[in-house]
């Protein structure tokens, strides 16, 4: 047997994101992220859903420490509940902790699913409502070099406006 606490570079973070940033124990409240002297510190452990290593709770012999090590197989626990779940194994089965979840990380896959049609006009509107400001009216957009339209060649188009428009007041200031 390998590593049995041995993550892929993107499954703490996607959990910690799909938390929701709570304890996946439904309705507690303890925050996955704490402030510890000024700096964010991981609040809560990472469980297994089966086992890590043999004896544990839910362990079965049919998974590899890769799969075991997962995200599938990983949930976020406070202290408290991550001990209740392990010392209670058998009232906490596969099923009831997959199910918890689910149950958890559902909102946030649905909202990432829905990125894969994100505009640019959808993403503005989204910063916008977050940053409770009222919509910009839509620009233009510009053609760039390649003779392909750039909504950013608006900001440029405005900033070379700026630029022509500080030459000419200084140009006649001259005169």
């Amino acid at each position: 047997m390998g590593n049995s606490r041995s993550y892929s570079s993107g499954v703490v973070p996607a959990l910690v994101l799909l938390s929701g940033g709570t304890c996946y124990w439904p309705g507690c409240a303890e925050r996955v992220i704490r402030e510890v002297d000024g700096r964010p510190v991981l609040n809560v452990q990472i469980a297994h859903i089966v086992a890590a290593n043999p004896g544990g709770p839910r362990y079965t012999e049919r998974m590899s420490d890769q799969e075991r090590n997962a995200f599938g197989n990983l949930i976020l626990l406070c202290h408290p509940h991550h001990t209740t779940v392990d010392t209670m194994g058998h009232r906490y089965t596969v099923e009831t902790l997959s199910g918890w979840k689910s149950v958890r990380e559902e909102p946030g896959l649905a909202r990432l699913q829905g990125l894969g049609a994100l505009t640019e006009e959808r993403l503005t509107e989204l910063i916008a409502e977050a940053l409770g400001h009222p919509q910009p009216d839509p620009q233009p957009a510009v053609i760039n070099q390649r003779g392909t339209a750039d909504r950013g060649g608006v900001v440029i188009q405005a900033g070379r406006d700026a630029v022509i428009g500080r030459r000419e007041a200084v140009d006649r200031r001259d005169d």
